[in-house]
């Protein structure tokens, strides 16, 4: 079993679960915590550490494609007890399978009965050893299964049964006001990380060590991740943004694309700059969406668990979230953020000249005597957001803002590459 580095707190609290339960003292715990800070490792531990004990083990893993089937996390959980049905009395062995769709009735089941149904049938299995549930990715649990998990948590206090549900962070109102048990994991502690970025990495140089430590913000998801996917030797050159695979993406932009439009927009454009300047944040938004965007759409970002205001200032909640908007938006949608961003920052060179050469389409970039210059008919005090016809060097143009809307404001599947041949400004 892997050593969980920082969690001596968190694994004690899942010892004392596992040892009340053998004692017919039995309990749930709601673990919390964001993507990639060791959820399942956490539930992975209770697993061995209750198989060690002679505790049987039964697990289900919400997922979003059965998020809409009622009870199919239930049946998954229940999976291997469906042949003790007998053991239960008629009246809710028949609940249980019209609940799993086994019997003649074509009527809803009433969640009620298929509770008692449940707590029954486990009661008879842990009647033979301790029994511990797990729930992973409960916030994409059917809501059928979340209700019966719920009413049989809160049921189990002389029982030799433990459950542990574990939710992301941002599902705020999943197994919320329950009355269940909380326990919360957070950012590893610097000492933790080292140590855990030690064990997956030991070769790093130092430069690049404390740059990973700074970008993976105490989250052991991106401990273990990071040093994978930076070369050996880049410890000098290494871009702003880090690259990033599959499962860090997943994990840091879990929720972007379900958020509105304009906020969409907004951590769009944040993400390309993330010291731009609010009246210029939300003029580019609104240009991108076609529609006054207002400060009330940063809320939803907040709400997610994606941005946060810190010490009056927005900021992504972790590094890689910014990392993960700005890979995950379209090509043509970034190319006409850096154009607009270029415009509304005439009066500031260093920022301007950036912007433009990212906004460059294909190798060409605007020569060094270009970025000292400030775009044509334009003064400092001119922050306009609209591109200008007289600027030289390949860039995006009005046209691009139709495929840029498309890219960046509808629900999409973006383009994982990032071919704007920079990275943003810090």
């Amino acid at each position: 079993m892997p050593v969980m580095h920082g969690r001596d707190r968190e694994l004690a609290a899942v010892a004392d679960l596992l040892s009340d339960a053998r004692a017919s003292r039995g309990g749930a715990l709601v673990v919390r915590g964001h993507a990639g800070i060791g959820k399942t490792m956490l539930l992975a531990a209770a697993r061995h550490a209750a198989a060690e004990a002679g505790m049987a083990v039964l697990q289900t893993n919400g997922a979003q494609a059965e998020a809409a089937l009622p009870f199919a996390g239930l049946h998954q959980l229940l999976a291997p007890l469906l042949g003790d049905l007998d053991a239960l009395t008629p009246p809710l062995r028949r609940t249980l399978r019209g609940a799993f769709g086994l019997g003649d009735q074509d009527a809803r089941p009433d969640l009620f009965c298929v509770g008692l149904a449940v707590l029954e049938l486990l009661g008879e299995r842990a009647a033979r050893a301790p029994l511990l549930i797990l729930a992973e990715d409960a916030h994409w649990l059917d809501p059928e299964t979340l209700d019966v998990l719920v009413f049989v948590a809160r049921r189990l206090r002389v029982e030799p049964i433990a459950a542990l549900l574990a939710v992301r962070a941002q599902h705020t109102g999943v197994l919320a006001r329950t009355g269940l048990s909380r326990l919360y994991l957070d950012e590893l502690d610097d000492d933790a990380a080292r140590r855990v970025l030690r064990d997956h990495a030991p070769g790093l140089a130092p430069g690049l060590r404390e740059r990973i430590l700074a970008e993976a913000g105490g989250n052991p998801l991106a401990l273990v991740e990071l040093p994978r996917l930076i070369a050996a030797g880049a410890d000098a050159d290494l871009p702003e943004l880090l690259p990033l695979n599959e499962r860090l993406e997943t994990a840091f932009g879990d929720r972007f694309a379900q958020l509105p439009a304009a906020t969409r927009a907004v951590m769009a454009v944040y993400s390309a700059d993330a010291a731009c300047p609010l009246p210029t944040l939300l003029s580019v938004a609104g240009a991108l969406t076609g529609d006054e965007v207002t400060a009330a759409a940063i809320q939803p970002a907040i709400d997610a668990g994606l941005m946060q205001v810190h010490a009056q200032r927005l900021r992504f909640r972790h590094p890689l979230v910014r990392s993960a908007v700005y890979r995950s938006v379209g090509d043509m949608a970034r190319l006409t953020i850096h154009a607009l961003l270029a415009e509304a920052m005439a009066g500031e060179q260093d920022r301007w000249a950036w912007h433009r050469s990212a906004a460059a389409l294909g190798p060409t970039r605007p020569s060094a005597g270009s970025w000292r210059r400030r775009p044509p008919g334009r003064s400092s005090a001119a922050r306009s957001v609209r591109p200008s016809p007289a600027s030289t060097g390949p860039r995006t143009s009005p046209a691009t803002r139709p495929a840029a809307r498309r890219c960046c404001c509808a629900p999409p599947t973006w383009p994982r590459s990032c071919t704007t041949g920079g990275s943003p400004p810090g």
